[in-house]
């Protein structure tokens, strides 16, 4: 995982006729879903870990997102982070028999499936040899080579950019009200 920046980047269209749920109109252009657009106001505000024994608020609210009630932010929390952002543009959390919104895999059976990546869509990637372990993230776009780049929380202990290699990915996930209200 290295950190990256491309927030200059010009961001792509939609490549669907109709913007989705969350989508906001912009001048006759299509601007990033709305999750997105607040995960993004979180980075820029530099949510990070706090050094020592000191607990974040902003963190221990990602985690109380998903139910959980944190003694501390010394646990992995990318999946709060994606279950906050969600749940702030109005959209749910993955729910079901085995699922929890903070374990970054759950986040495979939430929503749709894409076939390919789109800006802002969920991202859930491999991490380790282990199959329970994971990372959540949102894709923001392609990377030098097969890399990816990834908005997430609790990437170097913070919410950040980063690149991961594309054969780390498991699943692009859309939220199915976003496909539903294009119906």
């Amino acid at each position: 995982m290295r950190l990256v920046s491309i927030a200059a980047e010009r961001r792509p269209q939609n490549p669907l006729s109709l913007p989705a749920k969350g989508v906001v109109m912009e001048n006759d252009k299509i601007s990033d879903p709305h999750w997105l657009s607040i995960a993004l106001d979180e980075f820029a505000l530099h949510i990070a870990e706090d050094p020592g024994p000191a607990n974040n608020p902003r963190i221990l609210e990602y985690i109380e997102s998903t139910g959980l009630n944190p003694a501390n932010d010394e646990i992995p929390w990318c999946a709060s982070f994606v279950t906050w952002c969600m749940r702030q543009a109005g959209y749910g959390r993955p729910t079901g028999p085995g699922l929890h919104p903070a374990r970054a895999r759950s986040w495979l059976e939430w929503g749709v499936p894409l076939d390919q990546p789109k800006r802002g869509c969920v991202t859930v990637l491999s991490r380790g040899d282990n199959p329970q372990q994971g990372h959540v993230g949102f894709y923001l776009g392609r990377g030098a080579g097969p890399q990816i780049i990834v908005l997430g929380g609790n990437q170097h202990d913070c919410v950040c950019e980063a690149s991961f290699p594309g054969r780390q990915v498991l699943g692009y996930r859309w939220p199915r009200e976003a496909v539903d209200a294009q119906r």
